[in-house]
């Protein structure tokens, strides 16, 4: 198919970690964390692309001050697969905007008190939008942002470099 080509992007982000806190005694030290992502992708056409990538986040550290409650970090992790229509109708591939809309498996690892932390659903559905910032013959840079289950938020930049046949 012209235009179907392999891809690989690299992606940096400030990341919004919510877990839910109310009843609890645990304060968060910073809900914005730093995320890097890594991924391969199928562009199907000029239009449709699938990818599939792997998410890291910084973790977050849960305080209290309170001795039912020990100081505990929660460390995020996401594989995800996901769908993007870019909408180039409008005015071509440069600025065009997109949608993504994918499902993962958001893994937790728990420092501290794993018995007091619930973890509810490992499988998420995560959906964004983006605008593209450049398009040249190496690949393209994109600023998305995205939603994943919730709990996390996602702002940044990837950058998606073609993979030469």
């Amino acid at each position: 198919t012209p235009g179907s080509r392999f891809t690989f992007d690299v992606g940096i982000a400030t990341s919004n970690l919510e877990p839910e806190l109310a009843g609890t005694a645990w304060q968060q030290n910073h809900k914005n964390r730093p995320a890097i992502k890594l991924g391969v992708g199928y562009e199907l056409d000029e239009n449709w692309s699938l990818g599939f990538g792997y998410h890291w986040f910084e973790g977050i550290k849960l305080e209290s001050n309170s001795p039912l409650y020990e100081n505990s970090e929660i460390n995020y992790q996401l594989w995800q697969i996901e769908t993007t229509y870019r909408v180039n109708q409008l005015w071509g591939k440069q600025h065009a905007p997109f949608f993504i809309l994918g499902a993962g498996y958001l893994d937790f690892d728990i420092n501290g008190a794993k018995s007091q932390i619930v973890v509810e659903d490992d499988f998420q559905l995560n959906y964004g939008v983006g605008i593209n910032l450049s398009d040249n013959d190496l690949g393209r840079i994109d600023f998305s942002w995205q939603s994943i289950a919730g709990d996390v938020e996602m702002i940044g930049l990837n950058l998606i470099f073609d993979i030469p046949r």
